[in-house]
């Protein structure tokens, strides 16, 4: 296995590694960005390094008709999915006292936590 490529994002990420299935997807409302700040490839990178088969669904469509294919692009993961509400700076204005706070991005689930569950575990529980 190559592991100076990135974790799959698409389909044709995960068949160009030759796999049908993941063991684990890896839902986040953080962008995918290969580096040990962002959750999802920290943990991503752990998981794989034991062997597993780890695919990132980066900020997905959680809303629309378009939501329940988006979620499935890898297929049911053999292991487990994994969520992460997102970007936690989006909470850091709201739990520190700053003078010229930063507003959560309200287009993204992540901008309130109660939204992650219906947005994120509703399109995998279907």
């Amino acid at each position: 296995m190559n592991r100076t490529s990135f974790l799959p994002v698409s389909r044709d990420d995960m068949m160009a590694r030759g796999w049908t299935e993941c063991d684990f997807v890896f839902v986040t409302g953080d962008a995918y960005v290969d580096h040990p700040s962002f959750a999802a490839a920290l943990l991503g990178r752990l998981l794989e390094s034991e062997g597993y088969r780890v695919a990132i669904l980066a900020q997905p469509e959680w809303k629309g008709p378009g939501a329940e294919k988006d979620f499935l692009r890898f297929g049911i993961p053999r292991l487990a999915w994994l969520v992460s509400a997102g970007p936690w700076i989006q909470w850091y204005p709201i739990t520190q006292p700053i003078k010229n706070p930063v507003h959560p991005i309200p287009t993204l689930p992540a901008a309130n936590p109660a939204c992650v569950r219906t947005a994120y575990y509703s399109p995998i529980r279907q």
